[in-house]
């Protein structure tokens, strides 16, 4: 039997290390495969949505090769379309760092998908990073661009007691807008 595995979050880990799987690709595909352009998926924590984005990041990139047996194998198309993907994770940072941390952050965080999709941008504030960055990507790879974003309320939730919250939120939410 395989093991349960406790400390893996990564979809491809979680493949590669063959530990028990709950194939729920079947619901990726019917989302991937629908006509909608955003979703926001929302669930209890630890309910396996970091696990979930790590899927579609999968799927969207082309690694085809990890789904092997899975649902989403005889459901998705024979040739898997390759999408450019901005993955951010704002899981980091337990306590209260500052606006100013939180923002270096994010800016790392696009920095490193700039790298990855090989596009540059020369912003530096996070929203118009954000903006140059897909639409540099989208003008390389002539394809649209995937944005998934992990634990987006973490740092709000971390920092909720502190005085500055609300200059957070205000970050955030020029951020996300």
């Amino acid at each position: 039997m395989k093991e349960i595995a406790t400390d893996i979050f990564t979809f491809e880990d979680l493949i590669k290390s063959d530990a028990l799987y709950v194939d729920k690709t079947a619901f990726v595909a019917k989302i991937v495969m629908g006509k909608a352009k955003s979703f926001f998926l929302s669930r209890p924590r630890r309910f396996g949505k970091s696990l979930l984005l790590s899927t579609f990041k999968a799927f969207f990139q082309g690694k085809k090769d990890l789904f092997k047996g899975l649902e989403i194998e005889r459901l998705a198309p024979e040739e898997w379309e390759v999408f450019p993907v901005i993955h951010l994770d704002l899981a980091s940072g337990s306590s209260y760092e500052g606006v100013e941390a939180i923002e270096e952050k994010i800016k790392l965080q696009l920095r490193d998908a700039a790298i990855s999709l090989d596009v540059e941008i020369e912003s530096s504030c996070p929203s118009s990073m954000l903006h140059d960055l897909i639409f540099f990507a989208y003008q390389k790879y002539h394809k649209q661009v995937v944005v998934l974003v992990d634990e987006y309320d973490k740092p709000i939730l971390n920092n909720i007691t502190q005085p500055e919250t609300i200059n957070l939120q205000k970050v955030l939410k020029g951020f996300y807008s």
